[in-house]
Parts: C-alpha cells; sequence; structure tokens
C-alpha cells in the first residue's frame, strides 16, 4: 500500500509540474493590437529556393501602416501598394492572409508576437510564396509605433 500511495503521489508530482509550463508567454492582449500601426525598423533576410539571397537591418523610411480592426479584418498600406487583410491571433501567433485586389495576388504571413505595449509592437514575421516554380522565404523582425 505504500508502494501505492508513493507512486500516486510520485505520478501526481509530475503531473503538477509539467501542468505549469511557460504558456502564459504566449498570451497576448488582443485588445492591444487593435488600431493603426507604423513600421519603423526592419531586419532579417530572405531565401530563394533555400539559398540566402539578401539580408537588412534598416530604419523603415517609407510610410507603412498596418491596421487591425477587432472583427478579424484590417490593412495595409503604403506608398506602392494597399492590401485587405484578414486575420487571426493564437496567443502570440497571428496569422494573417493579404489581399492586393488591384494585382489580383494573396501573400500569408505568419507573425510571432514578440512584445506589445500601447505604443510599441515587436514581431518576428515568415513568410512564404511560390512564382514560376520558385520558393521564395522570408523572416523578419519589424518594429512598429502605435499611431492611432
Amino acid at each position: 500500500m505504500k508502494k501505492l500511495l508513493f507512486f500516486a503521489a510520485a505520478l501526481f508530482a509530475a503531473v503538477s509540474f509539467s501542468a505549469c509550463s511557460d504558456d502564459d508567454d504566449n498570451n497576448v492582449n488582443s485588445n492591444l493590437l487593435y488600431g493603426t500601426w507604423q513600421e519603423v525598423h526592419s531586419s532579417g533576410y530572405a531565401l530563394e529556393n533555400g539559398q540566402k539571397v539578401d539580408e537588412w537591418d534598416e530604419v523603415v523610411r517609407e510610410k507603412s501602416f498596418y491596421s487591425f480592426n477587432s472583427n478579424g479584418t484590417g490593412s495595409y498600406d503604403n506608398d506602392a501598394v494597399e492590401w485587405d487583410i484578414r486575420y487571426t491571433q493564437s496567443g502570440n501567433k497571428l496569422q494573417m492572409t493579404c489581399t492586393d485586389t488591384q494585382r489580383d495576388e494573396t501573400f500569408n504571413y505568419t507573425w510571432t508576437i514578440e512584445s506589445l505595449t500601447e505604443t510599441e509592437l515587436v514581431a518576428t514575421e515568415y513568410s512564404k510564396s511560390t512564382e514560376d516554380g520558385d520558393v521564395y522565404e522570408e523572416f523578419d523582425t519589424l518594429v512598429f509605433k502605435r499611431v492611432r
């Protein structure tokens, strides 16, 4: 009987420790995301068919804005393009489908929200697209300041 109690106590302890994970780090207050954000810094690299073709670390000088609404819609706007956005957020993951209606193109992006405050959003981004049989991948760290 003592062995059974010891085994039950050990099992309870193991389950208790495994239940205390870092999941809280993945919880992002969605309400802080709603609004308009201006991209101010970008650093990362791009691959074409698995080969690095570009690398950057720069202050973003063009006016690029992402807007997120509470209903899962939004927009991206800069001097050259305007996109409609549909997004879902789960914890710190933000999945976006961006549609350039002028060119009839769709792009999928996944952001991992690294930090989000009332005034600043920092996210890492991964995107992948295929064009004419070539696979393009982009890994980017983005910094945004809230404008609205």
